[in-house]
């Protein structure tokens, strides 16, 4: 099982498509570190994902490695 964590500021069309994709690769448990609230995760995705981790931006390196 790979652990794959991905950086999606806000869920725009692009970051849902791209989310899609990496939630349908075989063996894969995929974390998403963003700017927006759970509850704003498509409902497509949010069951699909391991974790979420909300920070207030994702322009700042440290709160990306906190999180």
């Amino acid at each position: 099982m790979r652990h794959v964590v991905f950086v999606a500021p806000f869920f725009g069309e692009t970051m849902r498509h791209c989310l899609r994709c990496f939630a349908d690769l075989p063996d894969v448990q995929l974390g998403v570190v963003t700017q927006e609230p759970e509850d704003r995760v498509p409902a497509g995705i949010r069951e699909r994902l391991a974790a979420h981790y909300r920070i207030d931006s994702t322009d700042d390196p440290a709160q990306i490695a906190t999180a």
